[in-house]
């Protein structure tokens, strides 16, 4: 009987749904060591992206499952999945010349719970903690504002959240602060 780690299964089964509904530019072969893509209007590039953690299986050839993983992070905090993996792996392409799956890549656009996710599913904690923080500390660091918004408003942030592959509380964030360090002013008139 093969020995299942159900830790890996879990992650593969979770990298595999993101693959199936987020995966852009699959193709077939390794990665490429530099890159520059638009994903949803999104721009991630290798050079200014920090890489946040990497992942390896730890398999060695002739397997044929050996999956090479990184997180990157871009400037304005959006995420990107970038795997390689053998004929075996989760980033296998079906190719019909050949009757069978084929090593291949994918650039897979995360959102911060999907980052934080794979981190925990991978088991990279100190990348998780550097990251994201300390939650208690992240808690007791944060304070809370009640807004009330016009539902029409509401669902313009919601997509516009979703169109950068971020939470609403994400984005409104990311926005504001961008406000504050542009040294933007209130308009006279909440206008």
């Amino acid at each position: 009987m093969a020995y299942v780690n159900n830790d890996e299964q879990k992650a593969d089964e979770f990298i595999s749904s993101l693959i199936r509904e987020k995966a852009a530019g699959q193709k077939f072969g390794d990665a490429p060591h530099e890159f520059r893509r638009m994903i949803d209007g999104v721009v991630y590039n290798s050079k200014t992206a920090v890489c946040v953690a990497y992942y390896g299986n730890e398999k060695y050839a002739p397997d044929y499952d050996i999956v090479f993983e990184q997180l990157y992070q871009t400037p304005k905090g959006h995420f990107l999945l970038l795997g390689v993996g053998e004929c075996c792996s989760v980033w296998s392409l079906y190719s019909q010349n050949a009757a069978g799956k084929l090593s291949a890549h994918a650039f897979v656009p995360l959102t911060a719970d999907e980052a934080r996710r794979w981190l925990e599913l991978r088991d990279l904690q100190d990348e998780l903690f550097e990251t994201f923080g300390d939650p208690d500390e992240v808690e007791s660091a944060t304070s809370e504002v009640l807004l009330q918004i016009p539902p029409t408003l509401g669902k313009r942030l919601a997509a516009s959240a979703a169109g950068a592959g971020m939470t609403v509380s994400a984005w409104i964030l990311a926005q504001l602060g961008d406000a504050v360090e542009s040294g933007m002013r209130p308009v006279p008139g909440g206008k």
